[in-house]
């Protein structure tokens, strides 16, 4: 098995060269075990402190789009308290929920999410920088504001496998052979905290990662605690290079085409 390094560039390098991508993608976190982490987590750091919104040395390069869904989980540090009691970004979010996407490259999304325990689906445009967002309803898509908290928008974990750069850089990597996932060839990792301030999507004790041997992409991402998961992420299906109609990228009732 190659080094993770030499893997990680040229798995970076193929990222770079897909044009489409879509699939679908179950996220999941069992809240107990989701929560004792962050609460773990929250204990290392400084009461009050909101250091972790604003890291301090050298800037790695990360995603935009990353970022933003990103500070959504993270807002809470921002009034971090070591109670046992205190809430945790995972308590208003559903245990399971599946995203439908189509990613057109640079920056075009549409990403249809629906939580297992039924109800709504939330449909999420992005076209650079304008974010749509909306909920089906009986009526059709009701437009909604695109900064809300919607647990029903683009998770930080899909996001975050598909610009894996920022999951990648903040962990510390073994290789351990070739696994098939999604009917895709995939490089199996292990990973630790580089830093335990910054951790990715969710504070955990090790992760495990699966990249596509020739995309390049993560199709599956789990985070452990205690020596059990605790969350994770995983592509279900995944096409690359499949053409994405333009009416994908508006925000309305999904497209007959896709």
């Amino acid at each position: 098995m190659e080094a993770s390094d030499e893997l990680l560039v040229r798995a970076a390098a193929q990222r770079k060269r897909l044009t489409t991508i879509v699939g679908t993608v179950r996220v999941w976190h069992d809240r107990a075990q989701a929560a004792k982490a962050w609460q773990g987590w929250v204990a290392t750091i400084p009461s009050g402190s909101v250091s972790i919104l604003a890291p301090q040395g050298p800037a790695r390069p990360r995603s935009r789009l990353v970022d933003r869904i990103r500070d959504r989980i993270r807002a809470p540090s921002a009034g971090m308290t070591t109670r046992s009691g205190a809430p945790t970004p995972f308590d208003a979010t559903p245990s399971n929920i599946t995203s439908r996407l189509w990613l057109e490259r640079p920056a075009r999304w549409r990403v249809e999410t629906t939580a297992d325990d039924g109800g709504s689906t939330g449909v999420l445009v992005i076209d650079a920088e304008r974010w749509d967002f909306g909920v089906v309803t009986p009526k059709g898509v009701e437009r909604q504001e695109t900064d809300n908290s919607s647990a029903l928008t683009l998770h930080a974990a899909v996001a975050g496998m598909i610009e894996a750069d920022g999951i990648l850089r903040v962990l510390n990597l073994e290789p351990a052979g070739k696994v098939v996932h999604a009917a895709r060839s995939c490089y199996r990792l292990f990973g630790s905290l580089t830093d335990p301030s910054d951790f990715p999507v969710w504070p955990a004790d090790s992760y495990e990662l699966l990249l596509d041997v020739q995309a390049g992409i993560m199709l599956r991402f789990e985070a452990r605690s205690d020596g059990a998961p605790c969350a994770n992420a995983e592509f279900t299906e995944v096409a690359y290079g499949r053409a994405i109609p333009e009416d994908a990228f508006a925000l309305g009732a999904p497209p007959k085409s896709l």
